[in-house]
């Protein structure tokens, strides 16, 4: 976890266009909300492909909002929304809330296309 909880900031997202979960999205950058102490690493074995929304590099990473110092380094170029084959099955992971209080309209599709698609690929 980060030193302090980052208070709220909308940071630059950029997407792996050729993912099944992002149908419906149309864009190579999203903006994301970041309001947590939480940073995720992506798993060793992340194949290519899985990977399917990282945040930008830190040189252009934050579009609004602050952040501590220390938050850009470490979350730059970590995932926001990955896939990973575990068993027989697929874990697909959200770093932040894409729903949160329904403002998100850009990310929507994200979250329904795990919904509904995540076990078709």
């Amino acid at each position: 976890p980060l030193p302090a909880e980052v208070p709220g900031a909308i940071v630059r997202a950029t997407a792996d266009t050729l993912s099944p979960l992002l149908a419906g999205v149309y864009d190579a950058e999203l903006p994301v909300l970041v309001f947590s102490d939480r940073i995720y690493t992506a798993p060793k074995d992340l194949r290519a492909g899985e990977a399917v929304v990282r945040y930008a590099p830190k040189s252009r990473l934050r579009l609004s909002g602050y952040m501590w110092p220390e938050v850009p380094e470490r979350l730059a170029e970590t995932p926001y929304l990955w896939t990973e084959r575990v068993g027989r099955g697929r874990v697909i992971g959200f770093a932040g809330d894409p729903n949160f209080r329904d403002l998100w309209r850009g990310l929507l599709p994200l979250f329904a296309n795990a919904v509904l698609l995540g076990g078709s690929f």
